[in-house]
């Protein structure tokens, strides 16, 4: 006799644990060459002449999907980008300190919430510590 419930139980967390165990199949490629104009559905980075960095998606030669990208000025956004500009979720850790969490269209921050220096949960200091800018030179 058929059990939806029971079927429900049993599919649902397998199919996630299986899904949860592919992302590597699923990642993108790693951008070649040295021109970032024709870096598509591929993974790279990119050093830029004012010493600020990102690492990340590329789409038709531009910031796409998720990545962190470096200020100069010790700066970090890590989150989502839509065709060169940071849209969606994501956080800022500014040089001063402070910590902006949420959703951002077009460069600017619209929502969520924006902690003082030193006054973010643990969480998000323990998240920076993953993306703490590593040493990053151009994709050859």
């Amino acid at each position: 006799m058929f059990r939806p419930m029971l079927f429900l139980a049993v599919f649902i967390p397998t199919t996630v644990l299986l899904l949860g165990s592919l992302p590597i199949a699923w990642a993108l490629k790693q951008c070649t060459g040295s021109d970032t104009a024709s870096w598509h559905n591929c993974e790279g980075n990119q050093v830029f002449h004012n010493g600020d960095a990102y690492t990340g998606g590329w789409t038709n030669g531009k910031k796409h999907g998720r990545g962190v990208y470096y200020f100069s000025d010790g700066g970090i956004y890590e989150g989502e980008y839509q065709m060169d500009s940071i849209n969606g979720r994501g956080t800022m850790f500014w040089a001063d300190g402070r910590v902006w969490v949420g959703i951002w269209e077009n460069h600017n921050w619209l929502r969520g919430l924006q902690h003082a220096p030193g006054k973010a949960p643990g969480y998000v200091y323990e998240s920076i510590a993953k993306i703490l800018r590593p040493s990053i030179q151009q994709t050859k």
